[in-house]
């Protein structure tokens, strides 16, 4: 084992996040508790998660957690890579074992990759001017999925959304006109309609207007208390990275 992780798509549709991804050097297994027992918790029998196949080749097997397509922003980002929002439906029938990656070659744009439902091939999706006009050559851009919709973020702090994973788009925040370069989107782990923006000095909350349909538009961005190392005001660690 080399990583334990909190599967975050296990909390759709009202349910509660209670699967754990075991994560190996090739596999990945999915656990959970028995519903019928009370604590201590007695999980159920690891269950392996498909596997993905970089263009369609055997050798090496890569999981689908953590795909390695060339140049893949998965392998340096844990939001390089978003699950499709039924990837870990409740209802085992109604489970789509489908991937969003990005990779980013040198000098060049950034592409955006989703598997198909079998997990064993990729398709590069056919992004809008407009999110294209927002991503920088050589960069990763962030993906994150939460409740139905998945979430794209550049490094102007764009956030764009899809609600039928990837065949379109739509604005949900328009990058600020003075930011920080935006280093990594989180889904809060607590608040579950709440992104987490996190640049090198803050952290920014966003979530989804109440009232508004889908295309979703977001409330502006609040900024979140910093917690300083040491009382040294210095060397500012935002809350998430403490």
């Amino acid at each position: 084992l080399v990583q334990l992780q909190v599967d975050r798509t296990s909390a759709q549709g009202g349910h509660g996040a209670n699967t754990l991804l075991l994560v190996t050097k090739n596999e990945v297994h999915q656990v959970t508790p028995s519903i019928r027992t009370q604590f201590p918790l007695q999980f159920l029998v690891p269950r392996r998660v498909p596997i993905v196949l970089p263009e369609s080749s055997p050798d090496p097997p890569i999981n689908a957690v953590t795909t390695h397509l060339t140049d893949s922003c998965a392998q340096t980002h844990q939001d390089g890579m978003a699950l499709h929002p039924h990837y870990n439906h409740h209802n085992e029938e109604d489970r789509i074992s489908m991937v969003m990656v990005a990779t980013a070659a040198k000098r060049k744009k950034p592409q955006i990759w989703v598997s198909d439902e079998s997990g064993l091939e990729f398709s590069l999706l056919k992004l809008s001017n407009a999110v294209k006009r927002e991503f920088e050559k050589g960069a990763c851009p962030m993906l994150a999925t939460m409740g139905s919709v998945t979430y794209l973020a550049t490094q102007s702090m764009a956030v764009f959304g899809t609600a039928d994973f990837g065949a379109s788009w739509s604005v949900v925040l328009p990058a600020p006109a003075q930011t920080d370069r935006l280093v990594q989107l989180q889904v809060d782990h607590i608040l579950a309609d709440t992104l987490l923006l996190v640049t090198k000095h803050e952290v920014y909350q966003v979530k989804p207007h109440i009232r508004s349909n889908f295309p979703l538009k977001f409330s502006s961005p609040l900024k979140l208390p910093v917690v300083l190392q040491d009382e040294i005001p210095a060397h500012p660690i935002n809350v998430v990275a403490t």
